[in-house]
């Protein structure tokens, strides 16, 4: 018997290798979401065949699987009601990266089926690109806590996408740039990227982007991080003219130090940035287009305070962290 799963029901999953909390149990989560910590696919064996034991033992081997499921009239027929589960259980983990610093140590792993006649039927498998944590460990065991703020950010998700606009083309396209940057494992890549994600939401302009990048982040930093913004800055734009050599050519341990506590903050200033602007429909709205940034951005500073509230701390990412943890070789150096 499969207990996840009811007769002529389709599904689509993901799973992870993540830590988990023991607050995670096995159920929903919220309506068409639920989470596992562990799954059987207790399927014929030439569906095991066809798949390849590989990616069935992937599957089975995950310890956090995110599932939506529905009931079909058309269970065999993989059609549009698969694709609606997939990006439903796709948005879940999209939100799930928003609500804590997730590490997987292996490519997440996606597959989409039904049961029909007791028997579970996989019929589309494949992989989502890993996604990395900071040089610096940030990450935190998913707790239910965690799953629970995901599905309430899928529903914004929902909310938004189901009357598209233009509107919010821009917000949509950092959100973008931040999960491409999650699968990097550079650090001054990493910086680059979520430099442009951040930077997307400040309304620059051609000749200003450093300045108002220091003062604009001012709102979700809070007062007096204006030069370690504008370092920060400095690495984005090396990165961007081919000038990480000035930094990389030669081994510094403590340069590079400095540049893994930087990317350390940005990571976790654009999750925090994102998973303040999901979690409220209207703020979405406000900050997701080029013109409605420069009206907030024309905001005077008490408006805009209001509108976004509190600030984050920017160095909690560093609190605990000791120099020690990291070895020359993790920060790029060759071996003699």
């Amino acid at each position: 018997m499969i207990h996840w799963i009811e007769e002529g029901e389709k599904f689509a999953l993901i799973g992870l290798q993540v830590a988990t909390d023991n607050s995670v149990s096995d159920g929903p989560i919220a309506e068409g979401l639920e989470a596992y910590t562990s799954l059987k696919l207790d399927m014929p064996g030439h569906w095991r065949e066809w798949l390849g034991t590989m990616r069935v033992e992937d599957i089975e081997a995950s310890t956090l699987i995110l599932v939506s499921r529905q009931k079909s009239k058309t269970p065999e027929i993989l059609d549009a009601e698969n694709q609606a589960l997939g990006r439903k259980v796709g948005r879940w983990l999209t939100a799930l990266q928003l609500a804590c610093p997730l590490h997987s140590h292996e490519d997440p792993i996606k597959a989409s089926g039904c049961l029909v006649g007791g028997n579970l039927d996989v019929r589309e498998v494949g992989t989502l690109n890993r996604f990395h944590d900071s040089l610096i460990d940030l990450r935190a065991e998913v707790s239910v806590e965690h799953l629970v703020d995901a599905a309430s950010i899928v529903r914004v998700f929902e909310r938004l996408m189901k009357n598209p606009s233009p509107h919010l083309w821009r917000l949509m396209r950092c959100l973008d740039i931040f999960q491409q940057a999650r699968t990097l494992s550079d650090p001054m890549d990493r910086i680059h990227q979520f430099v442009r994600c951040i930077e997307g939401l400040l309304a620059t302009t051609a000749g200003n982007s450093r300045r108002l990048f220091k003062s604009r982040t001012e709102l979700f930093v809070g007062p007096g991080h204006h030069e370690e913004m504008g370092a920060i800055f400095d690495i984005r734009s090396a990165v961007e003219h081919l000038h990480e050599d000035e930094s990389l050519a030669e081994f510094d341990r403590a340069k590079r130090l400095e540049i893994s506590k930087m990317e350390a903050m940005i990571s976790e200033l654009a999750r925090y940035v994102l998973h303040r602007i999901f979690s409220v429909p209207e703020l979405a709205l406000r900050l997701g287009s080029k013109k409605r940034l420069n009206d907030f951005w024309a905001l005077d500073e008490i408006k805009r305070k209001a509108i976004w509230g509190a600030p984050c701390n920017l160095t909690s990412a560093l609190e605990e962290f000791r120099e020690d943890w990291i070895s020359n070789r993790e920060l790029g150096a060759h071996e003699a």
